[in-house]
């Protein structure tokens, strides 16, 4: 797991290659840090040059959510993406 902030850092890309090299066309990554849109937008547009597909997916609930498996996730990005991964996500 990798935060998107050891990745990404302004307009400056870090270690961009290193994660992205172990995703496999067709992987989806999901990013669930709490981030600018234009972030998002802007790993998506690379992962997409290397097949990945990218959705941005906030967690909100806090610790006492996440201890009684009542986290929310709001999710953004292709709908045709999330439907492949949706399994993961209600898991």
């Amino acid at each position: 797991m990798t935060w998107i902030g050891d990745v990404y850092s302004g307009w400056e890309w870090r270690h961009f290659d290193d994660w992205a090299a172990a995703l496999a066309p067709g992987s989806v990554l999901a990013i669930h840090s709490t981030v600018l849109p234009s972030t998002c937008e802007e790993v998506a547009r690379a992962a997409s040059e290397r097949g990945v597909s990218v959705l941005d997916a906030p967690v909100s609930g806090g610790g006492a959510a996440a201890a009684q498996g009542r986290l929310a996730v709001a999710v953004g990005g292709s709908a045709d993406v999330f439907a492949r991964v949706e399994p993961v996500f209600r898991s």
